[in-house]
C-alpha cells in the first residue's frame, strides 16, 4: 500500500467555501481507495490563490516531502497544485528529487510521454484561464468604475447601494446618499476642519452611540479613512484613476480641502511624545539589590516633555525600601543593546548555532514514535515466531486467526509511525543557522525593530546595580536553561567567577 498525502485548496473571492475543500477531499479519498493508497497527511489552503506559491500548507507539504515518507501528493485537479506553469514545474522538480510525484484524482494522467504532455498542457490551460479570468474581472470592474457603480468590498459609510436595474441578470449597483449617515459625515468634516482632534471626534461618536456599517463603534483609524475619502466630494477612484461627478457628493469641497490641509500639517508636525512606548526589558531586567523585576515608570517635566524610566517593582509600588536608583529607559536599553552587539562575534555565532541545532534535534525526537516502533517490533517478533512454528508443521485455525490479527496490527502501527514521522520537524542544518545569525552582526542599532529583536533573541537576564549591570545571554547558558538572579550575583562575587556566564557593563552618570 503506497503512502500518500492530500493537498486541497480553494481561491479567495470565489463562491468556493469550506465545502469546496470537503468536496475535493471526498473525491481524492475515493480515488485513493480505488488505488489502495494509505493517506498519512493532509494539507489544506483556504481562500488562497494558486497563482503564488506563498501558501503556508503548500510550503509545509514541500518541506515534509524531504522526509521521504510518502510517494504521492494527490490533488483534485492539477490547477489546485498551481496555476503558474513555471512555479508548478519548479515545485514538481523539488518533489521529484524527494521521490514524490503529484497525482490528479480527476484527470487520468499516465507516466508515459503522452501523459507528460497532457499534464503540461493542463497546467498551461490552468495558467491561461487564470490570466484570462483576471483580465475579464478587471475589465468588468473598470467598466463599473467608469459608470460610477459600486465595486464591492467594504461598504462606505454615508452611502447605500441600490440595484441599477430590475433585471436579475444585471447585478450592478449604484451609490445613493444615506441622509442619516451623511449628517454624521458632514459633522466629522466640519469639526475636524474647525480644529477638533480625531480623538475628540471619536469620543463624540461613541457618546452618541453612532455605529459604523458593521454595527460596531468607529475605530480611530476609520475616522482618519473617512477624512481622506474623496468619495465624499463626488470623486470615485480605482487603480490609480479618478472619475469625477459619477457619485453624489456629501461634503462641501472647501471643507474637504481644509481637512486635507490639516491632515498634511499634522503629518509634518514632530511627535513631542508617543502615546505608547515599548519597554523591551520588561521581564528581562532585575534589581541587583532585592532581585525584583524592573518595571516601567514615567514623569512629565516643566516643559511637558515625558521622561521614561525603569524602576524596581518594590520601590515603585512602595512594597519595601530599595536603594536602586531609577534609570533612564533609553540609557539602559542603549547600554544593553551595545553590549549584546559587541558580544556577537564569529565564535559567539558558532556557539549559538550549535545550541540551536542541538535543540532542533532534541525536538525531532518523538516519544510516541519510539513507542509505536517498539510496539511494531514486538508484533513483528510474534509474527516471526508464528511463521517459524508453521514452518515446523504446527498450524491450526486459531493460529490463522491470530496471524490475521497480527498482520492487521502491523499495518496499523506502520501507518501510525508514518503519520508521526510526518509531524516530526526536520532538524536544522548548522551552516544555514550560522548564516541566519550573521544578520545580527551588522544591524542598525538605531532601528527600534532591530533593537527589539536583538534583545528578544539574546538577552536572558540583566541584573542592574547603581554602578554596573550583570548581563547574561541565552547562548551562554551551557550548564542550565537559565540562571536565577541570585545565582548570577553569586557567580560574579566568587573570586574565580566564570566570565562566560555574563557580560559586565559599567554604568556612568545617569
Amino acid at each position: 500500500m503506497e503512502k500518500v498525502v492530500i493537498y486541497a485548496r480553494y481561491s479567495p473571492g470565489s463562491r468556493q467555501t469550506e465545502q469546496s475543500i470537503e468536496g475535493q477531499v471526498r473525491d481524492i479519498e475515493a480515488f485513493c481507495k480505488s488505488k489502495d493508497y494509505t493517506i498519512i497527511g493532509r494539507y489544506y489552503d483556504k481562500a488562497i490563490t494558486g497563482k503564488t506559491d506563498k501558501r503556508p500548507e503548500f510550503q509545509r507539504m514541500l518541506k515534509d516531502s524531504s522526509k521521504q515518507l510518502f510517494k504521492y501528493v494527490v490533488v483534485w485537479q492539477l490547477d489546485r497544485f498551481a496555476r503558474n506553469k513555471y512555479e508548478s514545474a519548479v515545485h514538481k522538480n523539488t518533489l521529484k528529487k524527494n521521490g514524490v510525484r503529484v497525482l490528479s484524482a480527476k484527470e487520468n494522467i499516465t507516466d508515459d510521454p503522452a501523459g507528460i504532455m497532457l499534464e503540461t498542457m493542463l497546467e498551461g490551460m490552468a495558467e491561461y484561464f487564470s490570466a484570462e479570468n483576471r483580465v475579464k474581472v478587471l475589465r468588468g470592474m473598470n467598466e463599473s468604475f467608469l459608470k460610477g457603480y459600486a465595486l464591492g468590498g467594504t461598504k462606505c459609510y454615508g452611502y447605500d447601494t441600490v440595484a441599477v436595474s430590475q433585471d436579475p441578470k444585471n447585478r450592478s449597483k449604484q451609490f445613493v446618499i444615506n441622509e442619516k449617515e451623511a449628517e454624521v459625515i458632514r459633522k466629522i468634516f466640519s469639526e475636524f476642519a474647525g480644529g477638533k482632534i480625531i480623538k475628540d471626534i471619536k469620543k463624540w461618536l461613541d457618546g452618541e452611540g453612532i455605529m459604523n456599517k458593521l454595527g460596531k463603534p468607529f475605530l480611530y483609524n476609520q475616522v482618519i479613512t473617512i477624512l481622506k475619502n474623496k468619495k465624499y466630494i463626488g470623486i470615485y477612484t480605482f487603480a490609480g484613476q479618478e472619475n469625477k461627478g459619477v457619485i453624489p457628493a456629501i461634503v462641501d469641497p472647501n471643507i474637504f480641502k481644509l481637512a486635507q490641509a490639516r491632515i498634511e500639517k499634522n503629518k509634518k508636525k514632530p511627535a513631542s511624545k508617543k502615546a505608547f512606548d515599548q519597554y523591551v526589558l520588561t521581564h528581562k531586567a532585575y534589581c541587583g539589590f532585592c532581585h525584583k523585576s524592573l518595571i516601567s515608570d514615567c514623569g512629565t517635566g516643566n516643559k511637558g516633555i515625558v521622561y521614561r524610566y525603569y524602576k524596581c517593582t518594590n520601590k515603585k509600588k512602595n512594597i519595601k525600601p530599595c536603594c536602586l536608583k531609577q534609570i533612564a529607559k533609553k540609557y539602559l536599553e542603549d547600554l544593553i543593546v551595545n553590549a549584546v552587539n559587541e558580544a556577537i562575534n564569529d565564535e559567539f555565532i558558532i556557539l549559538a548555532s550549535k545550541q540551536v541545532v542541538a535543540k532542533s534535534k532534541q525536538l525531532a525526537e518523538n516519544i510516541k514514535l519510539a513507542e509505536y516502533e517498539n510496539e511494531l517490533a514486538q508484533v513483528q517478533k510474534e509474527i516471526d515466531n508464528m511463521l517459524n512454528a508453521i514452518a515446523q508443521g504446527f498450524f491450526n485455525t486459531s493460529m490463522q486467526e491470530k496471524m490475521l490479527n497480527l498482520e492487521s496490527k502491523k499495518a496499523d502501527f506502520t501507518s501510525l509511525i508514518a503519520e508521526e514521522k510526518l509531524n516530526v520537524p526536520v532538524p536544522l542544518v548548522e551552516d544555514e543557522v550560522v548564516f541566519w545569525f550573521t544578520q545580527f552582526q551588522n544591524g542598525d542599532l538605531t532601528d527600534d525593530s532591530f533593537r527589539n529583536r536583538l534583545i528578544d533573541m539574546f538577552v536572558n537576564k540583566a541584573v542592574v546595580f547603581n554602578d554596573k549591570i550583570l548581563l547574561t545571554l541565552n547562548v551562554r547558558q551551557s550548564d542550565k536553561e537559565s540562571l536565577t538572579v541570585k545565582e548570577i550575583i553569586a557567580d560574579f562575587e566568587k573570586e574565580k567567577h566564570q566570565p562566560e556566564k555574563f557580560e559586565l557593563v559599567r554604568l556612568g552618570a545617569t
